[in-house]
């Protein structure tokens, strides 16, 4: 059967436990989520039970720093993707947004565009400064993450959320199109085996990866979710994850 533990009592990882946790015919597995997201520590020695490990739970060597927006920068390179570090600071505008949700209510806390005299307000310890990936459709890839533990295999659920970028660069504030895609045809065979690397190398074996294919640098990996929020985007994934559980005869 699915055991389940959470930080919190909310989000994709709740819905898809609601849905299959009268699955007497799954092994033993555990889903336990400790939502990096929503805190600034690693997760409690005391998190995990003693039956818990690499092949029956999720997450179990993801570290809490690999999730982490500067992590992603520097990691992400190495495995192919697209280097947006800043090394001097010569374009006019960048993007600050929270390193975490903790500071998502505060004045720099949603992603937003800043100009850049104003980089000297921002405390680095809350938020960061990235610059301005540009993407010509407006476009941005949303890669969900499964580790068939049965098989090992990674499986990969591709959401491409479209929007307009020059009304608000936080398409939070736009109207959005939502829909699945073809993950060969828009990311091709080369990402796609590398981004497998880089999920196996970081030991994120569930949660979400955000993408943009910036006209300049190519696809760059600009967040790590390891525990999927709610909203449209959750309802319309919910349901291919519940499956994938559900196999795990």
């Amino acid at each position: 059967m699915l055991f389940y533990k959470s930080s919190h009592c909310y989000g994709l990882d709740y819905l898809i436990y609601q849905k299959t946790k009268n699955n007497t015919y799954l092994k033993n597995y555990y889903l336990y989520i400790w939502d990096y997201a929503y805190t600034e520590t690693k997760t409690p020695l005391n998190f995990y039970n003693k039956e818990c490990n690499k092949d029956n739970t999720w997450n179990y060597n993801l570290k809490f720093e690999n999730t982490s927006k500067e992590s992603i920068v520097k990691d992400s390179i190495i495995y192919g993707f697209g280097d947006y570090s800043i090394k001097d600071y010569n374009e006019e505008q960048y993007i600050v947004k929270a390193i975490s949700h903790l500071y998502t209510k505060e004045k720099y806390g949603q992603c937003q565009l800043i100009d850049k005299n104003d980089i000297s307000k921002i405390d680095k310890t809350k938020f960061i400064i990235q610059p301005l990936l540009k993407n010509n459709k407006g476009e941005e890839l949303n890669i969900f993450i499964f580790k068939h533990m049965n098989t090992n295999e990674i499986e990969l659920i591709p959401v491409m959320i479209t929007h307009d970028a020059n009304k608000n660069v936080n398409r939070k504030y736009n109207e959005v199109s939502i829909k699945f895609c073809d993950l060969i045809n828009v990311f091709n065979e080369t990402n796609i085996n590398n981004f497998k690397q880089y999920c196996r190398a970081i030991n994120l074996d569930y949660g979400r990866v955000e993408l943009i294919n910036d006209v300049n640098r190519g696809w760059c990996v600009i967040d790590i979710n390891n525990s999927p929020g709610g909203g449209p985007l959750t309802n319309m994934i919910q349901n291919k994850y519940i499956d994938l559980f559900n196999s795990l005869l």
